[in-house]
């Protein structure tokens, strides 16, 4: 699955709570997911904005 379908993604794992090795190293693809704003807008930023 893509990071920004796991359903810790944001949520519980972030790079200052990571859950695995994909979010702790700057070059894993779900911080680079996190960082770079690839993640579904309907998913993640409708949360943010409610």
């Amino acid at each position: 699955i893509k990071p920004n379908q796991c359903e810790a993604f944001g949520r519980e794992c972030t790079p200052r709570n990571p859950l695995g090795a994909t979010m702790v190293s700057s070059e894993g693809a779900c911080a680079a997911y996190f960082n770079y704003g690839r993640f579904a807008p309907s998913d993640f930023n409708k949360e943010l904005i409610d």
